[in-house]
């Protein structure tokens, strides 16, 4: 239920009530909840005793939320609204993590894979339905504009509509969907035919999804995760060699048309870059003046919630005001330190999973890494990253891998 709650809670707000022009959630109101439901357990329980890695997580959270608040005060860039705003998503990242902090186990990674894999379903199917019908949320952006993809259209030769589903835009939509796809292959029972094929049906329409929203990124990023499990966990027996065959020469062709489209956009984006507009001229403006930001500021950052005042304040023809790039927000935004601390907690883990790999369930555990790898690519796609909730749950699944005990977990579950 609280992994739901991470994923949708935002669509369930109180109307016409804001603080600090946030608005009253589900997953505001049930995330405090929780966090205060399990100190008070921990309490009771005397479970105050945590391992390495979640307390260190909760180290950088405490230290990043620390830095931050001092940034809104001393930072010239910062503005008290968004920068408030900033900190409040740090601050529900520090109660998200310490809801699962003494959930260690199988039944909680087994809860966890449940509902983003049921959630990844749910949102290609309300994607599919979105580019066939022109429906959106009306949280959705697309919400009364021409939401159209003209390439697209010019190759089926009839409307084919952008996809958002219970996101603000097609970007932050195919970002979920490319960072958590790998999820997909994961079943509790054991694994038949029609799981595989069940799969390869919901990889293919999410990747169609991504295509169609112009998300060349999330696209790549899905396939780089995808692709690791797959090779990690593939085993060349006649008929699985004659279903690869028979999909190797699907995926050459459809290759052959991406390739042909990619190469016609770079074209057109490279092109367009010599006269100083184009998205890929506004992503590579950005990413330089992110890294021109924390030169001005000798590595401390210009501040929580800052950047876009600051693009603004310096760069005020610019057509993009968002970083587009996680690493760079952290980097930018907050300074080496909070960044060098992220890095260590991602990368600590993950390296600490590729380890682990002999001693735990490979099919499970490389789910959950797939999905790191994926989030290293698909963390570029959404204009800011912040906000997103969701990504705290790669290291709740993490910790399920890094515990004492993790060598001995997982035994009942078994993936495709």
């Amino acid at each position: 239920m609280l992994t739901y709650l991470v994923l949708f809670g935002d669509l369930i707000s109180v109307p016409r009530i804001r603080l600090f022009g946030m608005a009253i959630t589900a997953f505001r109101v049930g995330i405090l909840l929780a966090f205060l439901i399990s100190i008070a357990g921990s309490v009771r329980n005397q479970k105050l005793v945590i391992s390495r890695r979640p307390a260190f997580l909760l180290l950088t959270l405490v230290f990043w939320i620390i830095w931050g608040a001092f940034s809104i005060v001393l930072s010239t860039y910062c503005d008290l609204k968004t920068g408030i705003k900033a900190l409040v998503s740090l601050l529900y990242a520090f109660m998200l993590v310490c809801c699962y902090l003494h959930s260690e186990d199988e039944v909680t990674i087994t809860h966890v894979l449940i509902a983003i894999r049921n959630a990844v379903v749910f949102l290609c199917l309300m994607g599919a339905f979105e580019i066939v019908s022109g429906f959106h949320l009306s949280i959705s952006r697309l919400v009364g504009t021409a939401d159209v993809n003209n390439a697209a259209i010019k190759l089926v030769k009839t409307n084919v509509h952008l996809a958002s589903g219970t996101f603000y835009n097609e970007n932050d939509y195919s970002a979920f969907l490319a960072i958590f796809l790998p999820t997909v292959f994961w079943f509790r029972k054991e694994k038949r035919a029609y799981h595989k094929l069940l799969s390869a049906g919901i990889v293919g329409g999410a990747l169609l999804i991504m295509m169609l929203n112009d998300a060349n990124i999330a696209a790549a990023c899905a396939l780089v995760g995808c692709g690791y499990y797959l090779a990690k966990n593939t085993k060349l027996t006649p008929p699985v060699f004659l279903l690869l065959l028979f999909f190797s020469g699907v995926i050459l062709i459809g290759l052959a048309m991406v390739f042909q489209r990619m190469r016609m956009v770079l074209a057109a984006q490279i092109d367009n870059s010599r006269y100083g507009y184009g998205s890929l001229n506004a992503r590579i403006s950005i990413y330089r003046d992110s890294l021109m930001a924390v030169w001005r500021t000798h590595g401390l950052g210009i501040g929580a919630g800052a950047f876009s005042k600051y693009i603004m304040s310096t760069h005020p023809d610019s057509a993009v005001v968002n970083p587009h790039c996680w690493w760079l927000e952290i980097l930018s935004c907050f300074g080496i330190p909070v960044f060098v601390m992220y890095c260590i907690n991602f990368f600590g883990m993950l390296s600490s999973m590729l380890q682990k790999r002999k001693v735990c369930p490979p099919q499970t555990l490389d789910i959950v890494v797939a999905c790191f790898l994926a989030f290293i690519i698909g963390c570029m796609v959404s204009s800011s990253f912040l906000g997103n909730a969701y990504q705290w749950l790669l290291f709740v699944m993490g910790f399920s891998f890094t515990g004492k005990a993790a060598s001995s977990r997982h035994q009942t579950v078994t993936p495709l």
